[in-house]
């Protein structure tokens, strides 16, 4: 039995912090134990307690905060951590740190989410064991700036396919929305950051309503660019067309009344929400950016456009929209990809191996 500390610093909620939290329960469901160290009225925080995980939550209000490093220290310790499996730059250097002043020495794993540039940074070079990167682009990344082969290794996010089966879905949110069972939804679910698109999202939505005004577009998360999308709705006159439902806990029954899922990222690790919409038999159309090539082959298992082309966004939605047969053929095919290639349960497996190969 493996104890293995997940530590995150962000207080924000999206597919990075979800990762941890699926990889913790799946640990604990194996019969192992997981810890997650977060910051105090972080969403992590919120959901792990929720779901019944362990969580350990200090302050880190900074790389060098030295409570934050003892707290870290005594938990190890205490604890008896096997393996500390770090998320972001800020718990990187604390929890490396705390590693390295505990009696008892956890191995280190760096896991790497985004896909923009690497720093030589100790955290990546000198502190960890190892470094888990969610696609092979970013792990690329790391190859370009020097890094070792053998350092880094690419374990893909995985999902709960059991929640995300089309079969068991949840009833659709188009009652609760108003809207009939006859209009199209195209849905986008992020976190709200100026790198996954919603600009573009919005203005291809403009777009397809000049040509099919009874389209209804979702958009659902929330952060630091909420109000900048507020505006852009409201300038483009489009509010009854495009409703912002802030973030919910129910995303199989949001994709259950999607037509069409949209993620227009100008720059992405991978993406977890796209993996569910796969996995929930929603036709997905991507940016053609950082991991999602990987998830999203080309008329395949979706359609991919180019990042920040407004008009082909939008004639992809029309596309899909129109041709019921092709939509249904991509979506089954990426429902099969997922159940092939991006569960919780491969995503656990490969990453108990890597525990074990650098624990012995």
């Amino acid at each position: 039995m493996l104890t293995v500390l997940h530590t995150e610093s962000s207080r924000a909620w999206g597919g990075q912090e979800n990762r941890s939290l699926r990889e913790s329960k799946e640990l604990i469901r194996r019969g192992h134990r997981a810890i997650i160290l977060c910051q105090p009225g972080s969403g992590l925080e919120k959901y792990a307690s929720e779901a019944g995980i362990p969580v350990a939550a200090v302050k880190m209000r900074s790389s060098y905060d030295p409570v934050a490093v003892n707290f870290v220290r005594k938990l190890i310790q205490r604890e008896g951590i096997d393996v500390v499996n770090t998320h972001s730059s800020r718990d990187s250097w604390l929890a490396s740190i705390g590693s390295w002043l505990a009696p008892r020495k956890p191995a280190v794993v760096r896991t790497r989410h985004l896909a923009i540039g690497i720093k030589k940074s100790l955290t990546y070079t000198l502190l960890p064991n190892r470094i888990v990167t969610v696609s092979e682009y970013v792990r690329q990344l790391f190859l370009a700036r020097g890094l070792p082969a053998d350092k880094v290794v690419t374990i893909p996010s995985g999902i709960d396919t059991e929640k995300f089966d089309p079969s068991k879905s949840e009833t659709s949110m188009r009652m609760e929305l108003g809207i009939s069972a006859s209009v199209p939804v195209v849905v986008m679910i992020a976190i709200l950051r100026l790198d996954k698109g919603h600009y573009y999202f919005v203005h291809a939505a403009k777009e397809v309503l000049k040509m099919a005004p009874e389209v209804r577009f979702l958009i659902v998360g929330d952060g630091p660019q909420k109000e900048n999308i507020m505006r852009y709705i409201n300038e483009l006159n489009i509010n009854d067309r495009v409703l912002m439902l802030g973030l919910r806990k129910d995303i199989p029954k949001v994709l259950s009344t999607a037509d069409l899922y949209v993620i227009p990222s100008i720059r992405e690790g991978m993406g977890q929400s796209t993996m569910e919409a796969m996995a929930m038999r929603v036709p997905v159309i991507a940016s053609s950016v950082g991991g999602l090539p990987e998830l999203v082959v080309d008329n395949e298992t979706g359609l991919l456009v180019p990042p920040g082309d407004i008009s082909a966004l939008a004639r992809a939605i029309e596309e899909l929209l129109s041709d019921k047969e092709k939509a249904g053929r991509l979506s089954d095919a990426a429902r099969k990809s997922i159940l092939r290639n991006y569960t919780i349960e491969k995503t656990v497996d490969r990453t108990l191996e890597l525990y074990a190969e650098i624990l012995h």
